[in-house]
């Protein structure tokens, strides 16, 4: 599976939306390493409009109030280091 990252937008960024305004976008990659943004609910330091938590295998806290660019810069990164995405994932959390 691949991400264009130079058509990846926060209109086009694949986020599962509930009624609750809970959003979540995941990547795994094969070697088990991953990546995560999520936004738009209570207790979580991003909207989910234009700005998100990102979280990843690799890193020991998540980073607050992320845009599009450093989504992008990271899930980069990681495509490089990591290498072959296993699968994307739309989850609903808690």
């Amino acid at each position: 599976m691949t991400i264009n990252l130079n058509d990846l937008t926060i209109q086009n960024l694949p986020l599962m939306t509930h009624d609750n305004g809970k959003k979540q976008f995941r990547v795994d990659f094969k070697n088990k390493s991953f990546f995560s943004v999520v936004g738009g609910m209570k207790g979580i330091y991003g909207n989910g409009i234009d700005t998100f938590e990102l979280f990843t295998s690799e890193h020991d806290d998540v980073e607050t109030f992320v845009d599009i660019n450093r989504i992008k810069e990271v899930l980069q990164e990681m495509i490089i280091k990591n290498g072959q995405i296993d699968k994307v994932n739309f989850k609903e959390v808690d």
